[in-house]
């Protein structure tokens, strides 16, 4: 179903809509005020238990098994909450359609997810209900279902999902979707 009132050029600060001759892409970054917390907050995390713990055996040139047992789960700690800082600092999610290939991106530059899909395959596109575990996120329906964006704020989330509704099924890609004043 297309959305008449849709304007991409009118996208919220963020978020972009570029057409192709063959396509389009639409994207929004993920960067959020949540990162002027994270950040301090990693670099003490980090800091101090992989340096404590790590640091320490390092420095002195000595392995200790037991201790760096016990530095395993801070290391995978670490590590979920720098991917998750790398996203509120400089991360996007993106939808690239050419002819019938399609993409969804969710990462920080070149490292990230890619989900790869025929274009043709979807018949539509939702949003993800938010609850107490889950942030609302995009659903692309088809042969698969497809989920991304949970990252997203509301206002680029929902431009992505008008986006996204707009162009499904449609085979004139190089023509705009919305409506145009004179």
């Amino acid at each position: 179903r297309a959305v008449a009132s849709l304007d991409p050029s009118a996208a919220p600060s963020g978020a972009w809509f570029r057409e192709s001759p063959d396509g389009f892409e639409a994207g929004a970054t993920t960067r959020s005020a949540l990162a002027f917390f994270l950040v301090p907050f990693m670099l003490v995390w980090s800091g101090g238990s992989l340096g404590g713990i790590y640091g320490g055996q390092i420095a002195k040139g000595e392995f200790s098994l037991g201790l760096s047992l016990v530095g395993l789960p801070f290391l995978a700690g670490s590590v979920l909450f720098w991917t998750v800082t790398a996203m509120a600092v400089a991360g996007q999610c993106r939808a690239r359609v050419s002819g019938d290939d399609a993409s969804l991106f969710t990462g920080v530059g070149p490292f990230g997810r890619t989900q790869r899909f025929r274009w043709s395959e979807i018949q539509s596109v939702s949003e993800a209900p938010s609850g107490r575990r889950a942030p609302g996120g995009l659903y692309l329906d088809g042969i698969r279902r497809l989920s991304f964006g949970s990252q997203l704020s509301p206002e680029r989330r929902y431009f992505m999902l008008q986006v996204l509704r707009s162009r499904v099924n449609r085979t004139d890609l190089g023509q705009p979707p919305y409506r145009t004043t004179a």
